[in-house]
């Protein structure tokens, strides 16, 4: 009797408390746009292609197209809204979020956006570490920057990422080669290195 009872108030408990507050946390998270901030940047590279107002459809367009072609396995890609920053210091805009499902946590964020008659073009790639890394990279590893842990990755990890933002930053470079080239431009002109922990050319 008193083991029925037992079992009786922990699926009461599971029905009535662990599941609903599952179900909300499984709806927040979704409902949750995509965000950036300055503390989670590993990497990033930006370009002004001038007198290219007008022109960001046709470089995701041509970005989107240079990943399909790559075939980089377990990268994926979607447009959607982007927060920049963090608290009330922040910005929405309409980017591409690229992932690689082998690297949990690592996310590039490209963006393309009018400015003045010139065109902006960025990607950022960030890294959010979970609690439990933070607490490993601050006590264990002594590091104040939980981006440290980049240093700390296996070797096939760190490949992976390696290949993962080349694959990324080659697909926006040749996205902003092809409309510079479309104005009579050369990204000779640009520097393609980017700027970070990995500096990819």
């Amino acid at each position: 009797m008193k083991s029925i009872m037992v079992l009786l108030v922990l699926i009461f408990i599971f029905l009535f408390i662990v599941l609903p507050i599952g179900v909300i946390y499984y709806f927040v998270k979704r409902s949750r746009k995509p965000s950036v901030r300055k503390d989670q940047i590993l990497e990033d590279w930006q370009a002004l292609i001038e007198k290219g107002r007008g022109s960001a459809e046709d470089v995701y367009k041509a970005m989107i197209s240079s990943l399909e072609e790559s075939k980089a396995p377990g990268v994926t890609w979607e447009r959607q809204e982007i927060e920049a920053g963090q608290m009330l210091m922040r910005k929405s805009y309409n980017g591409l979020v690229v992932t690689n499902s082998s690297l949990e946590g690592f996310t590039a964020y490209v963006f393309a956006y009018d400015y003045g008659t010139a065109l902006h073009v960025a990607w950022f790639l960030s890294m959010k570490a979970s609690f439990l890394k933070q607490v490993v990279i601050a006590s264990v590893l002594q590091e104040t920057d939980p981006r440290a842990l980049v240093r700390y990755l296996p070797i096939y990890q760190q490949l992976e990422l390696s290949a993962y933002t080349t694959v990324v930053h080659t697909a926006i470079k040749k996205a902003v080669a092809y409309q510079m080239s479309k104005l009579n431009q050369d990204i000779s002109s640009i520097n393609t290195k980017s700027k970070g922990f990995l500096e990819v050319w």
